[in-house]
Formats: structure tokens, C-alpha cells, sequence
């Protein structure tokens, strides 16, 4: 429903025979539609829920499962290529280069993060390559089909570097944001769209378009400078637009009974799903659980003040602990086993 209500004031800015708030037939340049302005979508939510977890910040909640990351990511950029490549509704030398400024964006926003970690931290991080990629990829979006190659080698510098701080700034300041979708996404697609009014080019405009016909002109390096005000008019109008509409939406749902918008407390502890859905997604007992992720913290907390290694070994086995406190008869051997 949010999308529907919100989907057609994009189209509005973004089609060529549309007025972008009495500005005349001044084009948007670059595509709004889905990352970075409707991003606000989540920040809508966050906001009607009341935004933080009761136990957010309590303990560092690392990402259960890092090898999914990394294969969902390989999915998603296979996938990006036909988002940014196929907004154009057609085959033709406009549509490479947007697949081309793509790769390059994500490739550059990936290696982007990993350095900013190793600058701070001394470490590489597959997840950091991940979010970085992903914050190249949604910063190239809405001018994947406006710029040069060259050009999308800054898209995913400036979406890496920018969208770090955000995350930086969001761990920081505390707020609950657990899939770093206002920070990467949005941020990313803020930048994207600003930028776009920058590096666009007539050139790269007229691959799709015939011999003849009326090319819009760019951004910056076209001498066009009033395009960044228009791009950041577009990106204020639809970004509010977005929030509003969808929170207003939510009030409504939160209302409805059976579509409440926040766990109960000891739903919130159960953990959601469990709660809802009756199952866990790797079949660990929540004592298993709740002991890795103590002895986690022990083995961490361990190696930040420099312990010994008879510590480090003491928090490290998880796995045994919990099973050596478990009855003898379940050590029992499988007769079914092989």
C-alpha cells in the first residue's frame, strides 16, 4: 500500500513531460524509483514501533550466519545488473554501460569499506566488503544509465565512504537500525541522486536515443549547474512524502488487532522466530544459544584486555560446555546412526 501511494510521485518527478514543483519542464536526472527515497519506508516503520529493541545495545549482536551474506550478496549483484540494466525497457548500448557502471560502482564501494575497516581496526571483514558493495551499488542506481564508467568509480567511492559514517554514526548515537537500511540504502541513494547532477552526460544520455532526436542535456560536466538544486529538491520532496504516507499507514495498522507493528516483551526475548513462527531457522536450542553467545562475549571481552591463553581456551569450546552439562543418557550412541 505504501508503495502504491508513493510510486506515482516518483513517476511524476521523474517524467520528462512532468514540472517539478513549478520549476517547468526542468528533467530530473537519474531514477528515484525504489533505493535511497523510499528507504524512508523503513525509517517510517522504525519510528511507529518506537524504534529501539529493549535490549538494544545491551551486547554486540554479531551476523549469525557470514557465508549467507556473502551468497546473498553474489545474488544480488547478478540481479542488479537487470535492475539497473533493464530500467530502460530496452536492448541497446545505453543499457551496457548502466550494467558497466554498476559493476564498477559495486567493485569500488566494496574495496572502499574493507579499507576504511583495516584503517580503523586492523581487520578485513567479509561483511564489510558485502556492506560496501551493496553501498557502491545503491549509490550507482539512480545514475547508473547518466554517467560515464569513469564517473561510477566515484559513485561507489563516495557511497562507500559515505555510508560508512553513516553506519558509524548510527552504532554511535545508538539508533535501531539492524539491517542498515536507512544507512546504506538510503544514504547511498541520497548521494547517488545528488551526484547524478554532477557527472550526468548528454553523451551517455543519447546511446538511446536515435540520430535526430532531442537529447536532454546533463549535469555539471555539461555546464548545466542547476541541475543539483533540482535533484535536491526532488530527493527533499519525495523523501518526505515517503515518511509521512507510510507512517501514516502504519498508525492505521498498528491499530488493526493481529497487526501490531511491536513484539510483545517476552516475544522479544523468545526471539521472533520462535514466537511466531514456532521454529528456529538452524534448530539450536536456546540453551546453546544463549551459551554461545556468553562464552562469545567472555572470548572477546578476553582478547580486548589481552588474556592468557588458558582464558581464551576456557571461553572458547562452546559446544562442550553446554553438552557436559546435559544428563549421561544423551550420550548414549545412535543404533540408527551411521
Amino acid at each position: 500500500m505504501a508503495n502504491d501511494l508513493t510510486y506515482p510521485q516518483l513517476f511524476v518527478l521523474a517524467h520528462r513531460h512532468r514540472h517539478l514543483l513549478g520549476m517547468g519542464p526542468a528533467r530530473l536526472v537519474g531514477r528515484p524509483r525504489r533505493y535511497g527515497l523510499c528507504r524512508w519506508h523503513s525509517r517510517a516503520r522504525c519510528e511507529r514501533r518506537r524504534c529501539r529493541r529493549r535490549d538494544y545495545g545491551s551486547s554486540d549482536h554479531t551476523p549469525h550466519n557470514v557465508s549467507f551474506v556473502f551468497l546473498g550478496l553474489a545474488l544480488l549483484w547478478f540481479g542488479w545488473f537487470g535492475f539497473n540494466g533493464g530500467s530502460g525497457l530496452a536492448a541497446n548500448a545505453r543499457s551496457v554501460q548502466a550494467i558497466i557502471n554498476t559493476h564498477m560502482a559495486g567493485c569500488i564501494g566494496g574495496i572502499t569499506w574493507i579499507l576504511i575497516d583495516w584503517y580503523r581496526t586492523r581487520k578485513w571483514s567479509i561483511v564489510g566488503l558485502c556492506t560496501g558493495a551493496v553501498a557502491g551499488l545503491a549509490t550507482i542506481t539512480p545514475g547508473a544509465g547518466y554517467v560515464s564508467a569513469s564517473s561510477a568509480l566515484a559513485f561507489g567511492f563516495l557511497g562507500a565512504v559515505v555510508c560508512n559514517i553513516g553506519v558509524a554514526c548510527k552504532r554511535r548515537y545508538g539508533f535501531d537500525d539492524a539491517l542498515d537500511v536507512f544507512a546504506v540504502h538510503y544514504i547511498g541513494g541520497f548521494v547517488g541522486l545528488l551526484i547524478t547532477g554532477v557527472f550526468a552526460e548528454q553523451a551517455i544520455i543519447s546511446l538511446s536515443y536515435n540520430p535526430g532526436d532531442v537529447v536532454p542535456i546533463g549535469g555539471w560536466l555539461d555546464g548545466h549547474y542547476m541541475q543539483v538544486p533540482i535533484q535536491l529538491t526532488a530527493i527533499v520532496t519525495v523523501s518526505a512524502w515517503s515518511f509521512f504516507v507510510t507512517y501514516g499507514i502504519l498508525w492505521i495498522m498498528d491499530k488493526i488487532p493481529g497487526l501490531r507493528l511491536r513484539l510483545r516483551e517476552d516475544e522479544e526475548e523468545l526471539g521472533t522466530d520462535l514466537a511466531q513462527m514456532g521454529e528456529h531457522a538452524y534448530g539450536f536450542t536456546l540453551e546453546t544459544t544463549i551459551c554461545r553467545h556468553r562464552s562469545r562475549e567472555t572470548l572477546v571481552d578476553s582478547t580486548r584486555r589481552g588474556a592468557t591463553p588458558s582464558e581464551v581456551e576456557d571461553a572458547a569450546p562452546v559446544s562442550e560446555k553446554v553438552m557436559d552439562d546435559r544428563p549421561e543418557a544423551q550420550f548414549k550412541e545412535d543404533p540408527f546412526s551411521i
